[in-house]
């Protein structure tokens, strides 16, 4: 079968793609601006399609339709609900702007992964830190995964609401964290403050390790307290994501009162 295209504007760079209908759906709910064309499955039919076709019209965003071997490979993946956005890159926020922005909102919590290489694991805690109404990510530049296409996916939309920084050296992050009022909190399976227990009435940042390795001995060092999620079966630890989660809902719990 050969490829059917139906154009309905100039052909766009390839800078990058978010596929499936909710991340296309949040991309689209925020304007045109990242969005420089969409492909969609020819002959896909259904009415979330439909909508998003007539929604990229009235945004007069290029579209076209493709076959489905076509959007797979646009997409790395036949798993892409029958849509494909080309987007500009996930943009970095320098260190002192999220400082700045989340100064608006007392008490900040930001997040730090420190070489985190799984980009689903990033885009899992992404999507968890957002709706938890955390003020930011942050990441190294080096031995970490970098905000990509699946980042994109896995974070359903969140990428676009969270702002994501990129560092050089995640030690001097904290350091200049602290110096703006941060309390910086290292989760360790050998902590020695139960996370429940942890007073997250301040300024928090989280900052949780690798997959498998946990913290850097020295990204430890520089924490203010290392704390432990309590576990009481015989797996030794959470998957990053869910530990992240976890400790997330820890301090919007404690702030928030829950339980009390």
């Amino acid at each position: 079968m050969h490829e059917r295209r139906r154009d309905h504007g100039p052909e766009a760079p390839d800078t990058g793609c978010v596929y499936g209908i909710h991340p296309v759906e949040e991309l689209l709910a925020e304007g045109s601006g990242r969005v420089s064309r969409l492909h969609f499955l020819d002959g896909g039919g259904s009415k979330p399609l439909g909508d998003l076709v007539a929604r990229a019209k009235a945004l007069a965003i290029p579209f076209d339709f493709c076959n489905r071997a076509r959007l797979d490979a646009l997409a790395g993946t036949a798993k892409h609900q029958g849509v494909v956005a080309q987007v500009a890159a996930i943009p970095y926020l320098p260190l002192d702007d999220l400082i700045a922005r989340a100064a608006g909102d007392a008490p900040g919590l930001i997040v730090v992964l420190d070489e985190v290489s799984d980009p689903r694991n990033l885009g899992a805690v992404m999507r968890t830190a957002e709706a938890a109404g955390a003020h930011g990510i942050i990441i190294p530049k080096r031995r970490a995964a970098p905000a990509t296409d699946l980042v994109a996916k896995v974070s359903a939309g969140a990428f676009m609401h969270l702002p994501l920084t990129r560092v050089d050296n995640t030690v001097q992050a904290l350091e200049r964290l602290k110096q703006a009022g941060y309390w910086v909190y290292g989760l360790a399976a050998d902590g020695p403050v139960n996370i429940a227990q942890a007073d997250f009435r301040a300024a928090t940042v989280l900052v949780l390790g690798a997959e498998g390795k946990g913290l850097r001995p020295l990204v430890a060092r520089h924490c203010d307290h290392l704390v432990r999620i309590p576990l009481k079966g015989r797996t030794p630890s959470l998957n990053v994501s869910v530990a992240a989660a976890v400790a997330i809902f820890a301090v919007i719990g404690q702030r928030e009162g829950w339980g009390s």
